[in-house]
């Protein structure tokens, strides 16, 4: 059964609503949906996208529910009618109840739901266009665990030893860890995605903290052991009895300790220093007096060189590490045919993205005209990628002729 058109037309909206949880998105998203469904509006024609399919199916209960509440009641009709803004004063109970008569009848043609889910009917679609194997499918849990352990398994095989233990010392930053292999793949799952959202005209993505990595002055040891000799020749204040502060007196000596041993990172977790970086600091209910805290300045100096040169190198071993895996993973993906959401998506925004395809609602049985993304703060660089063809093929339209709500 067709939905049969109002006479009244709906005021569409282009909408962007910024508010936080629990202030009434999806309320102003349902009812969105059903002005235009009461101006005639077909079901496939509106896609509403959502990241969860719980919250799909929470902005289709909603819809189904405030016309059923709208079909029992004079009250609820007349509200949901200045909800919808549908300008129509003879519609009544009688009038939704219709409404959701022919919703319910065409329900299969109702494109709410996720953006995975769109993403995954839209590639299907397509397989042969994106390059998908025959047989491909979404990979459970366990199989993508076997298939990003291959691809490891790969990378450790084929790669340099040398160049390899680099690598893996700098991922796991200098520090040893009960099951390497474990450890590394934990890692990689979250660099991979890192590795796809970067720019790939940028150059050196994984350059880190370069600014502060410049060349350590010739005389770096000279200066870092005098400042050792002055931070060990520096008198804790007194306590009343005229005795020194034990807690001033240990924290002198480790920074002293610290420094001749270029152990940077136990300087700076000293708490003298900590509260010698705040304006007017006090450790141990003395104020930090004007020289100790540049001596401190001037060690986070030193230390900042060191340790921008150290987190520079890590980021651009995790860099190097990162594209190796991810290329022995698409291969494994493509070899065993199974994809994760994250590739698919990848796919349908590349160089040439499907959603700019003229035949993609045809592919997809679908007409949409108007386009609802809840939660849209959420959406990644590749979704928005996929996406993005599409809304703007949406709203090339004059602007009452298509309805957007973000």
């Amino acid at each position: 059964m067709s939905m049969s058109p109002s006479t009244v037309p709906v005021q569409i909206p282009r909408e962007l609503v910024l508010a936080s949880a629990g202030t009434g998105k999806t309320f102003r998203i349902s009812s969105r949906i059903i002005g235009l469904l009461a101006a005639g509006g077909h079901p496939d024609a509106i896609f509403a996208s959502t990241f969860t399919r719980k919250a799909a199916g929470e902005i289709l209960d909603r819809v189904l529910i405030r016309l059923a509440a709208a079909a029992l009641g004079e009250d609820c009709a007349r509200e949901l009618s200045e909800a919808a803004l549908f300008d129509k004063s003879s519609a009544g109970p009688e009038f939704w109840r219709r409404l959701l008569e022919r919703l319910v009848s065409e329900l299969h043609r109702v494109n709410i739901g996720t953006l995975d889910s769109f993403f995954v009917r839209a590639v299907t679609s397509f397989a042969d266009e994106v390059g998908l194997p025959p047989g491909w499918r979404i990979a459970d849990e366990a199989v993508a665990a076997r298939v990003r352990e291959e691809a490891l398994r790969e990378v450790l095989d084929q790669a340099d030893r040398g160049v390899l233990l680099e690598l893996l010392r700098g991922l796991a930053n200098g520090g040893a860890r009960r099951s390497v292999h474990d450890a590394v793949l934990t890692d990689l799952r979250e660099l991979v995605e890192l590795h796809h959202a970067l720019d790939g005209a940028a150059a050196d993505c994984w350059r880190g903290f370069s600014e502060y990595a410049g060349d350590l002055p010739a005389n770096f040891d000279e200066l870092r052991l005098a400042l050792a000799d002055e931070f060990e020749s520096t008198p804790p204040p007194l306590t009343n009895g005229g005795t020194p502060r034990v807690n001033w007196a240990k924290n002198l000596a480790a920074a002293g300790t610290a420094l001749r041993m270029g152990d940077w990172d136990s300087l700076l977790n000293l708490k003298l220093g900590q509260r010698a970086r705040e304006d007017e600091g006090t450790f141990d209910r003395v104020a930090i007096p004007i020289d100790v805290a540049e001596l401190f300045a001037s060690a986070d100096v030193l230390a900042r060189a060191v340790l921008a040169r150290r987190l520079t190198e890590q980021c651009r071993t995790m860099g190097r590490l990162t594209a190796l895996f991810a290329s022995a993973l698409d291969r494994r993906q493509r070899e065993t045919g199974a994809f994760g959401f994250a590739e698919l998506t990848r796919l349908l925004g590349g160089g040439s993205p499907l959603c700019e395809r003229p035949d993609i609602f045809y592919r997809l049985d679908a007409r949409t005209q108007h386009i609802f993304l809840d939660e849209f703060q959420d959406t990644s660089l590749a979704q928005w990628q996929a996406l993005e063809p599409l809304v703007d093929e949406l709203l090339s339209g004059y602007e009452g002729e298509r309805a957007a709500v973000v």
